[in-house]
């Protein structure tokens, strides 16, 4: 009889709040179960290393009504097509130094000297969802040609490398700056729910790796346009250079586009080695003075 009466207490007490303010408990635990449910579709959009193609319906639709979880995926996916052109990339210099190409410029140790011919030249890329990816490198003619795009939901990564390589003969080491000089022209562009980037890097390699790297440009853009158009004369100073040792001196462009469902994410550094567009190497110059 007690436990009634106190039964009949609390669903008393419940409905005067119910009545006062307006707002039944069914309301307030839907409220909750609303506030989870949410926690775990923003956990699930987050969840995958690449979403363009894994991403269902509603978590687009979801996902294009939050800003801030929109951003985030991006970022993501950028992230995982970057370490994909990175790791093309590697790996594509690791086998042009695993098999002695006959291709090379003798320089002498010692002898000041510009080297204009290309020996290098390598492209690769990847697309997913309505992704397109183009790239080309000829070292024939010093270009490297690299770009990306999306109209709708797709991403696209896609890189592009030219540049000399120097046998380096005589005797013993010594130092030298390494002058570059090269020109680039592109643009990047993206609609609301895109993105677009550029990269730019010249890099100094040696049978061990990676020995000297510069980045020259690194731009995204998220709404809006912006074009680049530069000359460009920089140096890696001060490296130790051997006898006997093939160094290559390579520029690369690497052009990435993220798009979840807007009109389209462009990076255009192509010209298809017609044009001004993309990567055109000029020359290096070893200083050893």
């Amino acid at each position: 009889m007690i436990k009634n009466k106190s039964k009949n207490i609390i669903m008393a007490s419940i409905l005067c709040l119910t009545i006062i303010f307006g707002i039944p408990c069914i309301t307030m635990a839907a409220a909750d179960n609303d506030n989870i449910s949410s926690c775990a579709i923003e956990q699930e959009i987050l969840s995958y290393d690449l979403g363009v193609d894994k991403i269902s319906a509603s978590e687009l639709e979801y996902l294009n009504n939050h800003p801030e979880l929109l951003e985030q995926r991006i970022k993501k996916d950028l992230q995982y097509i970057e370490k994909e052109s990175e790791k093309q990339f590697q790996q594509s210099m690791i086998e042009a130094f695993s098999t002695k190409s006959l291709y090379y410029e003798e320089v002498a140790l010692g002898t000041n000297e510009y080297v204009s011919d290309c020996h290098y030249d390598d492209d690769d890329g990847s697309a997913w969802g309505v992704g397109q990816s183009n790239h080309e490198a000829y070292c024939v003619q010093n270009y490297a040609d690299a770009s990306s795009h999306s109209f709708g939901l797709g991403d696209a990564e896609a890189w592009a490398a030219v540049g000399p390589r120097i046998y380096i003969t005589g005797s013993g080491s010594q130092e030298a700056d390494i002058r570059y000089s090269f020109s680039y022209r592109g643009k990047i562009a993206a609609t609301t729910s895109g993105n677009a980037s550029v990269k730019i890097i010249a890099e100094l390699w040696d049978d061990s790796g990676c020995v000297e790297r510069d980045i020259v440009l690194k731009e995204g853009i998220a709404l809006g346009s912006e074009n680049f158009a530069e000359s460009v004369n920089e140096r890696f100073s001060n490296v130790d250079l051997d006898a006997g040792e093939t160094y290559a001196i390579v520029i690369k462009v690497e052009a990435d586009a993220v798009n979840y469902g807007g009109i389209n994410a462009n990076s255009d550094f192509w010209s298809d080695g017609s044009g001004s567009d993309g990567i055109n190497f000029s020359n290096i110059y070893v200083d050893w003075d």
